[in-house]
């Protein structure tokens, strides 16, 4: 397949969402489909762009930067999507000219409506990827969304919590395919429980926002034995000095470690020094229905899951089996699912297993199967 991917977005940003991108895209090429991403202009040559996400350059992946209006300084931002626009619609006139694609896929709201409302575009079979609603509390339609995904050949989501509530909300919504996240770290060694003489090292990565709740995991670590520490590794600079304030608060200061943010591609030497793996979500907005990368990650490391009792959580970790659940919000319970796991180690090292086991269905690879297969239909529909 000749595939056009669209991203109005700059690459190397520090979020997880270029990294899926990335991913997938370059998952996509290695299976021998010819990929354009389309994306935001940025300093660095295509070759390092791809390096930074830990891959190597693949001739079917082709990344074309275009021009964006973005500007940030300490007094003033200033950012105008109409450039990307314009020159991203100049570059796919002259792509669908010469290539022939077969397929435009799509992840961005206010892209998604600005190209849709492009005749030549509709044309071609269209695939939508949702990864969060912009829908007011999850409870009430949003009239772009309603727009675009009724406007497109096919829908893309990656937990069923999240098609559920599509469906609630939206009319005439196109065929939903349900592609899961994937991740596939680089190998570390496999899961052992401290011996009596070395302390268990709790393990937190990702972004640092409230909704991620890592204060609730600070003020749990509070409540472990001294032995116990934390490393944490991700996070802006504004959001690392908070957790900082509040582990001197809580009196853990000494036993946590502050990474700050780390490049997608050495993150692995971090994940290898863990002996659990912690998911501390609060239960509010989004956190209830999207996908969340780092439960795919900690999964495919192989050590213990730690994770809130969150419904989207609940369709790939059974409590006991492949990890511990707890009350979300509660330091308390978190406290107790710990001392669960860290005073079992055997069943630890079993859940360990289970989850690297299950990690072998949610690699990038196997991501990128399941979208050629979606992609087929929706060709084929379109």
């Amino acid at each position: 397949m000749i595939i056009l991917y669209p991203h109005n977005q700059r690459f190397m940003l520090r979020r997880a969402h270029d990294v899926l991108v990335m991913r997938t895209c370059h998952a996509l090429a290695c299976r021998g489909h010819q990929v354009w991403l389309l994306m935001g202009r940025t300093a660095a040559d295509p070759a390092a762009i791809v390096r930074h996400y830990g891959l190597e350059p693949h001739p079917n992946l082709h990344l074309v930067q275009l021009p964006v209006l973005r500007l940030k300084t300490r007094w003033l931002s200033l950012s105008w999507h109409g450039v990307f626009n314009f020159f991203c619609r100049r570059k796919l006139e002259k792509l669908m000219a010469c290539l022939n694609p077969d397929l435009v896929y799509l992840s961005e709201i206010k892209l998604g409506e600005k190209l849709l409302a492009w005749r030549r575009l509709r044309a071609l079979p269209v695939a939508y990827e949702v990864h969060g609603l912009a829908a007011p509390g999850y409870e009430k339609p949003d009239s772009r969304e309603q727009r675009v995904f009724s406007g497109v050949t096919a829908l893309i989501t990656t937990t069923a919590s999240l098609r559920a509530v599509m469906e609630r909300l939206y009319s005439n919504l196109p065929p939903c395919h349900l592609v899961p996240l994937a991740a596939d770290p680089g190998k570390i060694a496999p899961f052992e429980p401290p011996g009596d003489n070395v302390s268990w090292r709790l393990c937190y990565i990702g972004q640092l926002y409230p909704l991620q709740g890592v204060d609730i995991l600070i003020r749990a670590l509070a409540l472990l034995p001294l032995a116990v520490t934390l490393e944490i590794v991700g996070g802006r600079d504004d959001h690392l000095q908070a957790l900082r304030n509040l582990a001197h608060a809580e009196g853990v200061a000494e036993r946590v470690t502050f990474h700050g943010f780390v490049a997608p591609g050495a993150v692995s030497a971090h994940a290898a020094r863990a002996h659990i793996f912690v998911m501390p979500s609060r239960a509010d907005g989004k956190m209830s229905y999207v996908a969340h990368t780092k439960l795919y990650e900690y999964l495919a490391w192989g050590r213990p899951v730690v994770a809130a009792d969150l419904k989207v959580l609940r369709e790939d970790l059974i409590d006991g089996v492949n990890g511990v659940l707890f009350a979300p919000g509660d330091p308390e319970a978190l406290a107790q699912a710990l001392r669960r796991v860290m005073a079992d180690p055997e069943n630890a090292s079993r859940m360990a297993a289970r989850g690297l086991e299950q990690a072998r269905n949610f690699t990038w690879e196997r991501r990128a199967e399941r979208l050629e297969r979606c992609f087929g239909e929706i060709i084929h529909r379109g």
